[in-house]
């Protein structure tokens, strides 16, 4: 049996719907556990939500939904500054569900998945800092934003994994590299940049593994950088994200691994913080190291750190 410990779950439309979430928070509140379920709205509720629940009581805050109620949780909570002391749990009801599948959270009907949750060990975490954002998963540019980060949400509901191929493809045309310059601690590169991905999770856009061995507490980040490549080969590219993998024949890619990353670019880079946009033509992304606490019985990662 889990420890009762008051909780809440912010739920996006789909979760909040769940038959089968609606019973295990009632089988849970009949077995002592004090939960609350605060569904979302629209964008920013998940960070009011996670914030007013700390602020009620909450010891652990459920992020029911995609990597978008995650992000939207945990910058709640980091924002209040209780994010050391309450707990993230993460139950997958989104379309990609990048963050949790990256680190193999196990397909559990919702009462396993919060019993499961309630009863892992709180480890914690690191975040990647752009500015006053956190980011929990990834975030994409250029190239890997256009094809993975565009698609509607209405798309994604009727579609899935699908959704993202679609949009992709009808974003082709936008397509274009930027002359650039990233610095990284014993790292500097400059040319025409055509796609970035910064990863503190493993993969994004669906099921893309660009970030196959991210470890979530080393205080670093997995960077792949995609320089310009020729129409031909995006279009391959494309091709490796039907099937959710990496496209191997882009010519010259770069892959580091640093606690920071700066980019200053002549033209607007479109971004992608766990699947919310943003645009810029200088940014930097910090690692924060250990600033979120995280309970979920995710089952191929290492160790926490000693």
């Amino acid at each position: 049996m889990p420890p009762r410990l008051p909780f809440a779950i912010v739920a996006n439309a789909g979760a909040a719907a769940d038959p089968a979430l609606r019973a295990a928070v009632l089988r849970l509140r009949a077995q002592g556990h004090r939960i609350e379920v605060l569904p979302t709205w629209e964008p920013g509720d998940g960070n009011r939500l996670a914030r007013e629940a700390a602020a009620r009581g909450s010891r652990m805050v459920f992020a029911a939904g995609g990597d978008g109620t995650l992000h939207e949780v945990a910058n709640g909570l980091l924002g209040a500054g209780v994010a050391s002391r309450v707990a993230i749990g993460v139950l997958p009801f989104g379309t990609g569900n990048d963050f949790a599948s990256g680190f193999g959270a196990p397909r559990l009907a919702p009462l396993a998945a919060l019993r499961a949750a309630l009863g892992a060990r709180p480890r914690r975490i690191d975040a990647i800092r752009m500015g006053d954002e956190y980011v929990v998963n990834a975030v994409t540019g250029g190239f890997p934003a256009t094809l993975t980060g565009e698609a509607p949400k209405r798309l994604k509901n009727a579609l899935g994994r699908l959704a993202y191929l679609i949009s992709g493809l009808q974003g082709l045309h936008r397509l274009s590299s930027r002359m650039a310059t990233l610095t990284a601690p014993d790292f500097r590169w400059r040319g025409r940049l055509l796609g970035l991905a910064i990863g503190n999770g493993r993969q994004a856009g669906g099921g893309v593994r660009f970030a196959p061995s991210a470890v979530l507490d080393d205080g670093l980040a997995d960077i792949l950088v995609v320089p310009e490549q020729p129409m031909r080969t995006v279009m391959a590219g494309v091709g490796g994200l039907i099937r959710s993998q990496l496209p191997t024949r882009f010519r010259g890619m770069l892959a580091l691994r640093a606690p920071w990353i700066r980019i200053v670019s002549d033209r607007d880079v479109r971004f992608s913080l766990d699947g919310e946009p943003f645009s810029a033509r200088t940014a930097r992304f910090d690692v924060v190291p250990g600033c979120l606490l995280l309970k979920a019985p995710f089952s191929n990662q290492p160790p926490p750190r000693s």
